[in-house]
């Protein structure tokens, strides 16, 4: 999941005079779905597969606000494996985290970058630690131990990466439009004074030939 949120970063700094970054975001939790869908594993005696799927839905939910359409692919994939008690348990909490986070996506992006980078590591833990609870993994036998460390460990680590990751591009994103704004403006200053010095001789020529037709008419009247 870094190794492809690195690689879209720098796909989309070619590709952002065709591409918004939001339709390349939107692409890349597509492809992060997919893959933790294909790349799961399964601890020997235990009818329970894992996978890092909920990484890449809280990090789109939260930064992207696209959580009701995550969720809905989440289900929609999980329906092809059958509707089963784990689907049913997928639609609960995908469902409600989505709308859940629909709805703070917004306050989420207001925060500090270390209050959402830790929010999004809490919220990972929660999650993981509800699912621990609905799954009977904390009944389970001599694997328990591995297991609680997959989901308790592994998961939060991983999405406080990619959400610390997530705030380094933006900074430099940010960074990056903050020098090409003072770029421009100084363009535009050194542009305004060789106008205003172009402009200026030209009016001091004439100012001195007013003056000079002034003098004469004066020296004139004089004499008369």
């Amino acid at each position: 999941l870094i190794v492809l949120l690195l690689s879209g970063f720098l796909c989309g700094e070619k590709l952002r005079r065709y591409w918004s970054y939001q339709a390349i975001c939107n692409i890349y939790l597509i492809i992060s779905l997919v893959i933790c869908f294909i790349f799961t594993y399964e601890i020997e005696g235990i009818e329970v597969v894992f996978d890092l799927r909920k990484v890449p839905f809280i990090i789109g939910g939260l930064y992207m606000g696209i959580g009701p359409f995550l969720a809905t692919f989440i289900v929609f994939v999980r329906g092809l494996l059958g509707i089963d008690y784990g689907f049913w348990m997928t639609v609960l909490y995908y469902g409600g985290l989505a709308i859940l986070f629909w709805r703070i996506a917004s306050w989420f992006l207001k925060r500090s970058p270390m209050q959402r980078i830790l929010f999004t590591g809490c919220v990972t833990f929660l999650f993981s630690f509800a699912q621990t609870f609905t799954m009977g993994i904390w009944h389970l036998p001599h694997s328990s131990a591995e297991v609680l460390f997959a989901y308790l460990v592994i998961q939060p680590i991983g999405a406080l990466i990619i959400s610390y990751i997530i705030e380094e591009i933006i900074m430099t994103i940010q960074l990056r439009q903050r020098t090409m704004k003072s770029k421009r403006i100084e363009a535009v200053e050194r542009m305004g004074a060789a106008i205003s010095h172009e402009i200026r001789n030209p009016l001091t020529a004439a100012i001195g030939f007013v003056q000079l037709l002034q003098s004469d008419a004066i020296s004139k009247e004089n004499h008369n």
